[in-house]
């Protein structure tokens, strides 16, 4: 069974897809993929504002002179790199999954190129930055509990 069909790709680009027999991820998921599509921007623009008002209030808390140890210094610098990830995504969304209706003159401008180009390099420092804090952390608790007595 042969299927062409006219879908968003992820940077709202239409392009004429082909799918033959030997698609590997099958007819489900591909309707699960085109159905979940409408609603990532909206839903993924939520997720955004509020990860980022909720990290805004992790720093606050976690900045304050009775808060200060060195867990709580990793926790920040999560929450400071994990809110700009987010920020950062903000525009991406609604320019890319939000605004559909531009046209290839608009979708595919010279700034928008540029943010793109952005937006990869960012969210992976900004993803690995994440990922590295939270191994610190865990290090840091794991060394916590194995020499508790040393501590002490």
């Amino acid at each position: 069974m042969n299927i062409t069909t006219r879908n968003e790709s992820l940077l709202g680009l239409y392009n004429e897809t082909y799918l033959g027999d030997d698609a590997y991820f099958g007819d489900f998921f591909f309707a699960v993929h085109e159905s979940y599509l409408s609603i990532h921007g909206y839903l993924s623009l939520t997720i955004c504002i509020f990860g980022t008002i909720t990290n805004i209030l992790n720093i606050i808390v976690l900045t304050r002179k009775e808060m200060e140890s060195p867990t709580n210094k990793i926790l920040t610098g999560l929450a400071v790199a994990d809110m700009l990830v987010m920020i950062e995504y903000i525009p991406f969304s609604f320019h890319n999954y939000i605004q559909t209706n531009q046209t290839d003159e608009e979708r595919f401008a010279l700034p928008w190129a540029v943010y793109t180009l952005i937006h990869a390099h960012v969210s992976v420092v900004g993803h690995t930055i994440s990922t590295w804090l939270t191994v610190i952390l865990a290090v840091w608790r794991y060394l916590a509990v194995r020499f508790v007595t040393l501590l002490s």
